[in-house]
C-alpha cells in the first residue's frame, strides 16, 4: 500500500475494499482465476490480490477491461467511477482546507484576524493607506462638518443633486477609480447629513452613499470603516421598501464582517438576506430585476464563504442557484450596481476555484471569460479576473504569468493594483519569493502600486 493510500478517511477505503470484492466475485462467477485476469489485465497475480483486497489501486482502463472479462454488465466501472469521484471530492475539500490553514496563519503572522473577502485573498495584509479615506472618517464623525458647511457657500444642494452625486460616486467606484470616489464621497455624506429640514433627503439615497463607502473601506482593506458604513447603509436601506436595495446593504455588512475575520457571522448575514430577498421575488412586481440582482450577489458571495471554508459542494451549490437566477435575467446587468448576470456567475466561480486551491480548473474557466459582453464601466470588474487569474498562476508557480495577469489588470484600470488589498496581498506574495529572471516587470509594478519603493 502506498503512502497516499494510507492516509485516505476510512470512509475512502471502505468503497476501495468493496470495489474488490465485487471484482473477487464476478472473477469467480466467471471461472477465472487471479492469474488468468491479471494476464487479460496486463498485471501479475499479486497485483490482482492486493486489487481484491482493497490494498491496490488501478485506473480506470483495468476496471473496463475486468468489467467486460467477468461480463459484469458495467457494475465494476460504475463502482470505480463513484470510487473516483468519492476520493477527488475528499482531495478537493482537503486542499481548500489546507489552504485556508495556511492563510489563517499568514494573517496571524502579520498580526491580523483573518483574510479579506475575495474577490480576495490578500485581506489587511495589502491595506491601502489612501489620504482621501481621512476625510471620509471625519464626515462620518462629524468631526469636519462646521468647516464643510462653511466652505460650502450659496444654496444648499437639492435632494436630487444628493441622488446625483451618490449616483456618480458608485460609477466612480466601478471604474475602479477609488481615489475619485473617495474625494467625492465626505462632501456628499456631510451634505446629507447636515441638510436643511426642509431638504428632505430619501432613505434611498443616503443608503446608497454609504454602500458605496462601505464598498470602497471594503476594497482598500478597511474592515473596520467598512463595517460602520455598510451598517449605516442597512438601517436607512430598511427605511425604504426596496428589497433589493437592504439585500445589496447586508450584502456589504457581510463582505465587511468576513473582511474581519468573522466567516460564520459573515454567512449567517448574508444567507438569511438571500433568503429574505427571495421571499419578495415575486415576478409581478416592477423592481423584480433589482431583486433578482441582490439575491443573486448574496448566493455569489455565499459561494466564496463556503469555498473559504474549503466547502466545494456548497460553493457549487450556490453558484448553481446563481446561474439560474442570471439566466431568468437574460443578460449582464448592472441592477443596484451588482454587475449580476452570466458573465459575474462565471467570475465568481473562477474565485472559488481560486480559493479552493484548484488552480488547474481555474485557469481553464478564466480562459473561457469574456469581459467584454459586461455593461459599459465596469472596469474594476473586468479587471478582478485578472487578479483572480493572478493568485491561480502563482498557487501553480508560475510567477511570471501573475505579473502579466497584473499588468494586465492595471492596463484595464489604473487603480486595479495601487489601490486595491487583494492585489497588493499578491504583489506582496510575488515580492517575498522574487525571481527577477522570471518577474522582469514585478518591482516597476510594484513601485507604482507603492508596495514596493
Amino acid at each position: 500500500m502506498d503512502d497516499d493510500m494510507a492516509r485516505e478517511p476510512e470512509a475512502i477505503a471502505e468503497l476501495r475494499r468493496s470495489l474488490g470484492a465485487q471484482l473477487a466475485t464476478f472473477r469467480q462467477a466467471a471461472g477465472l482465476t487471479q492469474g488468468q485476469l491479471g494476464k487479460l489485465a496486463i498485471c501479475d497475480r499479486t497485483t490482482m490480490v492486493h486489487i481484491e483486497k482493497g490494498r491496490a489501486r488501478a485506473e480506470e482502463r483495468f476496471w473496463r477491461t475486468v468489467d467486460s472479462a467477468c461480463a459484469a454488465g458495467g457494475v465494476l466501472v460504475t463502482a470505480y467511477l463513484e470510487l473516483a469521484a468519492a476520493k477527488a471530492e475528499y482531495e478537493q475539500r482537503e486542499r481548500g482546507q489546507r489552504l485556508a490553514t495556511v492563510r489563517a496563519k499568514a494573517a496571524e503572522l502579520r498580526g491580523q484576524p483573518g483574510s479579506h473577502h475575495g474577490q480576495g485573498r490578500g485581506g489587511d495584509i495589502g491595506r491601502v493607506d489612501m489620504p482621501e479615506l481621512e476625510r471620509l472618517r471625519g464626515a462620518l464623525l462629524g468631526h469636519q462638518r462646521e468647516l464643510e458647511s462653511s466652505s460650502h457657500g450659496g444654496a444648499a444642494p437639492t435632494a436630487a443633486q444628493l441622488a446625483a452625486g451618490a449616483m456618480q460616486a458608485h460609477r466612480l467606484y466601478q471604474r475602479a477609480d477609488y481615489a475619485g470616489a473617495a474625494r467625492m464621497l465626505p462632501q456628499i455624506i456631510d451634505r446629507i447629513e447636515a441638510a436643511p429640514i426642509s431638504t428632505t433627503v430619501p432613505a434611498q439615497t443616503k443608503a446608497a452613499a454609504y454602500l458605496v463607502a462601505a464598498k470602497l473601506a471594503t476594497k482598500v482593506g478597511d474592515s473596520s470603516l467598512a463595517w460602520v458604513v455598510a451598517d449605516r447603509s442597512l438601517r436607512l436601506a430598511s427605511e425604504t421598501d426596496r428589497s433589493g436595495l437592504i439585500g445589496i446593504a447586508n450584502y456589504q455588512v457581510a463582505c465587511a464582517l468576513l473582511g474581519g475575520g468573522r466567516l460564520a457571522e459573515a454567512e449567517q448575514t448574508a444567507a438569511r438576506a438571500a433568503d429574505l430577498v427571495a421571499s419578495n421575488a415575486n415576478s409581478a412586481r416592477s423592481d423584480i430585476e433589482e431583486i433578482l440582482a441582490a439575491q443573486g450577489a448574496l448566493l455569489l458571495l455565499l459561494a466564496i464563504m463556503a469555498a473559504r471554508r474549503g466547502d466545494a459542494h456548497t460553493a457549487k451549490k450556490y453558484l448553481r442557484a446563481g446561474a439560474l437566477l442570471a439566466e431568468r435575467l437574460r443578460q449582464d446587468g448592472n441592477w443596484l450596481w451588482t454587475a449580476f448576470g452570466p458573465t459575474n456567475v462565471a467570475i465568481h466561480e473562477l474565485a472559488v476555484q481560486v480559493t479552493l486551491g484548484d488552480w488547474r480548473t481555474a485557469l481553464q474557466i478564466g480562459e473561457r471569460i469574456d469581459t467584454e459582453v459586461l455593461p459599459a464601466g465596469l472596469l474594476g470588474r473586468r479587471s478582478q479576473v485578472h487578479l483572480e487569474l493572478g493568485w491561480a498562476s502563482v498557487g501553480q508557480g508560475d510567477d511570471g504569468l501573475a505579473v502579466l495577469h497584473l499588468l494586465e489588470a492595471e492596463r484595464v484600470a489604473k487603480q486595479a493594483v495601487s489601490r486595491n488589498a487583494n492585489a497588493r496581498a499578491l504583489l506582496s506574495t510575488l515580492l517575498a519569493r522574487e525571481r527577477k529572471s522570471a518577474t522582469p516587470g514585478l518591482r516597476a509594478l510594484a513601485a507604482r502600486a507603492g508596495v514596493f519603493q
